[in-house]
């Protein structure tokens, strides 16, 4: 069996039960934030298991998986929404330095064609990305939150994971890929606990 079955099996099985975990949670406690934050993991882990689907039933690798794009695309515009939410209390600040590291971020993003050929998709995604970086990063310096942290290293794995695939060739085993998912995965359900924290402040 190729690893690559297991990893994504691993982030499909995680990523649900952690909407689970987020969706009663916010239920509980009447939270939207935790709502969104289900949000993401759902959209994230339906992705994930479209591409898993195709891979295990026609034996290979989807060469357009823009149903998996589209479902990646709503998870981060789910962070968006929880990173906004979470730092409305400085929006319209400008930090030079994080300005640039945004800029520098979303450049990479276009170049490297994350989410595939598709031009204004590549450019949606950098747009997106580059909101959720500049205002977690200028959160995490105006309050040091940790939660921002793990919003800041979710879009890096993320970005990350794309470019060591560039120069992956295989996937039947264990290899650098993989290694760069799982912090992915790990970063991503960190948020529930970094959020889960606060709120219970």
């Amino acid at each position: 069996m190729s690893f690559e079955i297991i990893d994504n099996g691993i982030q499909i099985g995680l990523f649900l039960l952690f909407a689970l975990f987020s969706l009663i949670q916010g239920l509980h406690m009447q939270n939207r934030r935790f709502l969104i934050l289900a949000g993401t993991y759902a959209s994230f882990s339906m992705g994930t298991l479209y591409y898993l689907l195709y891979l295990v039933i026609m034996g290979k690798v989807p060469q357009v998986f823009y149903v998996s794009e589209m479902a990646w695309m709503a998870s981060y515009l789910f962070l968006l929404a929880l990173c906004l939410m979470e730092t409305r209390r400085y929006r319209g600040k400008l930090d030079v330095l994080v300005l640039g590291l945004t800029i520098v971020e979303a450049a990479m993003v276009i170049g490297w064609k994350i989410l595939g050929p598709s031009y204004p998709f590549t450019v949606t995604f950098a747009l997106v990305t580059a909101c959720i970086f500049y205002y977690a990063l200028l959160g995490y310096r105006m309050e040091k939150r940790m939660l921002m942290v793990a919003m800041v290293l979710v879009i890096v794995w993320q970005l990350l994971l794309y470019i060591v695939s560039v120069f992956t060739t295989g996937y039947t085993h264990f290899n650098l890929y993989f290694a760069v998912d799982f912090l992915l995965m790990a970063t991503m359900c960190s948020l529930f606990f970094w959020l889960k924290k606060e709120e219970c402040k």
